[in-house]
């Protein structure tokens, strides 16, 4: 790539006015997030010249708890967080963590995953975000991001969440792309310098527009704070999709996103008497539109539909057509037939069998279930039941509500987390096709995230988890493959030092006495002496990790869950359950999550496990490589405590 670089701002030519220090001139206070680009197009002293440039940015702003807080994010490669809004008070700290950021070279520019990173997680209250102030994201980069319609994307929901984007481009920097990303009117917004050295001749001019922003009304729209559900908002972004050839390459960079994806994408379509014939027509056209952007076939992706009303209709199963024009066929003679909206019936048929190998699910391969209703269902607390159970399997959950008589709540329910990339609302069924390269797009995403690594947790809350593993029943085989999934599992916790916390406490490896060859002269003799004696306590390993949790490296305000994996029978089954009782009592409020790491580890946990069983429990059979583990721990991280 050609050195550029891409940070939101307002260029030095248009604003026309004297160089100020912003930050100090007009007693700033905002959240401020700088995005920098950190892949290897960059020449070493350049990117030591981009931290100077955000260092002075820093050193003109009035820092502290009650004023401006800063934030840093880089990326090339997925992305690094550097610190948060809370980590740094100090004006001095934050100038010397900006100092201390490395250089990670990265053979990517993954600008999308910088500023979905940014908005999810550092523009979270949790993580020192305030809501009642400007919220403003810097982003720099040199060149075209490695996908350029995920950045757009996550650059648009960004801005429905309320925060101003600042696009600044450093050398032949794909103006296109800053204009895309920025916030509008664009040449308010959107800068381009012709190389680094440049950069320090901005500075307060951007640190000046800043303060602009931050002494500037927000708008009330910027007030629908729920998930890229303003997709209402969506709506209103007619001008850039106003052109045939704007919508087409839409099309192509999705299609070129989706492309070689193996999936299984289900349908929960609602058609009941709250939608009228022609809109659910509509209805039908949208979907249609988005599985013309799929790679359809037997080891590609697989599509399913039901619809529901009184009672859910599976119109067909994932293994039913294998070809895209016959799958489009079936949609287009759907048939409307009115009547109430059971939602929750139509997800437990999902969940029973249209998500079963007998229906032409594949094990290994992402699931998605994408439900489109109108209304609220009849019993939404089964409908969150269900939804959660679909989830907790590993299968990702699409909400799309169609205008305004939505309960919010509950479509956050059904929906996977975080909700920016799931849950969407639009304000009728003429503006569906508003996001439906975003919902395919996602829908492709999500399938490429799922094959490659399980899904993250998302949540930076503090939390201690503990993995105890009693091997001492469990094949090489087995052991390895529980190991792989705790590893897999700690991959999608958000690990860090202010966040999530991992330990492992584990039955010890049997020891196996040496026996001289002239020691025994019988074959039995032999076989007692060699065969392992084991008389592992799973009391002793919980007894163990709960004093972990407990004592010298328990934190304050953290949650706490042990994740038990057994491979057999257990021995002191008394006492086991009279320690699950103990971590359960509110002076420990520790969560026990019970994994059977073997066929023959599930009959004594499904004793002792807690109540609701499936947040609890994770059979072996569905155990895989442990997404569905995950999405209990994640679920036990975001409730309450």
């Amino acid at each position: 790539m050609i050195y550029q670089f891409c940070i939101f701002f307002l260029s030095a030519a248009v604003l026309k006015i004297p160089s100020v220090e912003g930050g100090k001139g007009c007693g700033l206070s905002a959240d401020v997030v700088f995005i920098l680009d950190a892949s290897r197009s960059i020449w070493p002293p350049y990117f030591k010249a981009q931290l100077k440039f955000v260092e002075d940015m820093a050193t003109s702003f009035d820092i502290g708890t009650d004023k401006t807080r800063i934030g840093v994010v880089t990326f090339s490669v997925g992305y690094q967080n550097e610190f948060l809004l809370n980590s740094y008070s100090d004006k001095d700290l934050v100038i010397a963590a900006i100092k201390n950021i490395t250089f990670t070279a990265g053979d990517q520019t993954d600008t999308g995953l910088g500023l979905r990173y940014a908005r999810d997680t550092i523009f979270n209250p949790a993580n020192g975000a305030r809501p009642n102030l400007p919220q403003i994201a810097i982003v720099i980069t040199d060149g075209k991001s490695t996908n350029g319609t995920l950045t757009l994307v996550e650059a648009q929901e960004t801005r429905n969440k309320g925060i101003t984007i600042f696009a600044i481009g450093v050398g032949a920097a794909d103006l296109k792309e800053l204009n895309g990303m920025a916030s509008k009117p664009s040449d308010e917004f959107v800068v381009k310098v012709d190389n680094y050295s440049k950069l320090k001749g901005i500075k307060d001019r951007l640190a000046l527009k800043a303060c602009e922003v931050a002494t500037t009304p927000a708008p009330t729209t910027t007030t629908t704070t729920t998930t890229t559900t303003t997709q209402a908002p969506t709506t209103t972004t007619k001008k850039p999709e106003t052109t045939t050839e704007e919508k087409m390459q839409g099309d192509k960079d999705t299609e070129r996103e989706c492309s070689g994806k193996n999936s299984d994408i289900i349908f929960v379509l609602d058609k009941s008497s709250s939608i009228d014939n022609r809109n659910f027509s509509t209805q039908l056209t949208f979907v249609n539109d988005v599985i013309s952007l799929f790679d359809i076939g037997p080891s590609k992706t697989q599509i399913g539909v039901l619809t529901f009303s009184d009672v859910p209709k599976v119109e067909f199963y994932l293994k039913t057509f294998q070809d895209k024009k016959s799958i489009m066929n079936a949609v287009s003679n759907i048939e409307y037939t009115g009547g109430n909206t059971y939602t929750n019936l139509a997800l437990e048929v999902v969940r029973e069998q249209m998500l079963s190998q007998q229906f032409g699910a594949r094990p290994g391969l992402a699931k998605i279930v994408i439900v489109i209703t109108d209304g609220i269902s009849r019993r939404q607390q089964d409908t969150a039941k269900e939804a959660a159970s679909i989830k907790a399997s590993g299968v990702y959950m699409f909400a799309v509500g169609v205008g305004t008589d939505l309960d919010m709540d509950e479509l956050k329910n059904i929906g996977s987390r975080p909700e920016s990339n799931f849950v969407y609302q639009v304000n009728g069924y003429n503006a569906l096709g508003t996001i439906k390269n975003l919902l395919a797009f996602k829908t492709c995403s999500t399938s490429k995230d799922q094959k490659d690594i399980l899904t993250r947790c998302g949540s930076r809350l503090p939390a201690d988890v503990m993995f105890v593993t009693d091997f001492s029943q469990a094949s090489f085989a087995e052991m390895s493959n529980n190991l792989e999934v705790i590893g897999n599992v700690a991959q999608g916790l958000d690990v860090g030092r202010e966040s999530v916390h991992v330990g492992l406490e584990s039955s010890d490896c049997p020891d196996v006495t040496s026996v001289n060859p002239l020691q025994y002269y019988n074959a039995k003799g032999f076989a007692r002496a060699i065969s392992v004696q084991t008389d592992v306590k799973v009391s002793k390993l919980l007894a163990s990790a709960r004093q972990t949790l407990t004592g010298r490296y328990s934190r304050k305000n953290s949650k706490r869950v042990i994740v038990l994996f057994t491979s057999g029978p257990i021995s002191d089954f008394k006492e086991t359950a009279r320690e699950l009782q103990r971590a359960y009592h509110r002076i420990n409020n520790i969560r026990v999550i019970m994994v059977a790491g073997s066929s023959r580890g599930e009959k004594d946990i499904l004793q002792l496990v807690a109540k609701p069983a499936d947040q609890f429990l994770v059979r072996y059979k569905e155990l895989g490589k442990g997404q569905g583990l995950l999405n209990r721990i994640c679920n036990l991280l975001r409730s309450p405590v």
